[in-house]
């Protein structure tokens, strides 16, 4: 009987270890803790690229190459904006979560052109009706998540491409829109 009361006890406090340590360890992979990394190296409303030892890095395709922009729909409406000569590009925004909450690339983009408003839903209407003419071609997109971040990938094929993906990320824009 003390030996199945030692057997129970023993497995109660591995049960417990094991749980501990699953719960540390997913604190450092969890979306909030890739916002708050993300704060620390990149600055708001404009695309960056990011250091090689960033998680989001590490985990790009090599044939790729990839710029960020963290944005607050809190403070304003935010134009992500492209356009270029490259293979293939693509754009994804994240939740402060890291959940892919809007995405487009070159082949579902009119003529191939990055054009996209992100907007708070409560200020949709409002900013389509006060739209600055400047943004009138630009598809509006209403994300219910206030902080988020775009990454923006182009594709490298070979080492020919690399001005025009040069040229194609020193053109894109991610910036607040005043209105």
């Amino acid at each position: 009987m003390a030996k199945l009361f030692y057997a129970i006890l023993l497995g109660l406090i591995g049960a417990v270890l094991v749980h501990l340590t699953v719960l540390l360890l997913i604190l450092p992979y969890s979306g909030s803790a890739l916002w708050t990394r993300l704060g620390r190296e990149t600055a708001l409303s404009r695309f960056v690229t990011l250091p090689a030892n960033n998680p989001v890095s590490k985990t790009a395709d090599p044939f790729f190459r990839l710029k960020l922009c963290r944005f607050n729909l809190e403070e304003s409406p935010v134009h992500l904006a492209a356009a270029g000569d490259v293979p293939f590009w693509s754009l994804s925004i994240y939740s402060q979560k890291g959940e892919n909450i809007y995405s487009i690339n070159s082949n579902t983009a009119p003529d191939n052109v990055l054009n996209i408003i992100a907007v708070n839903p409560l200020e949709m209407m409002d900013f389509k009706h006060n739209m600055p003419e400047a943004y009138t071609g630009a598809a509006v997109a209403a994300l219910n998540s206030s902080n988020n971040f775009a990454i923006l990938r182009a594709l490298l094929p070979s080492a020919d491409w690399q001005k025009q993906v040069e040229d194609f990320f020193a053109g894109a824009k991610c910036e607040r829109i005043d209105y």
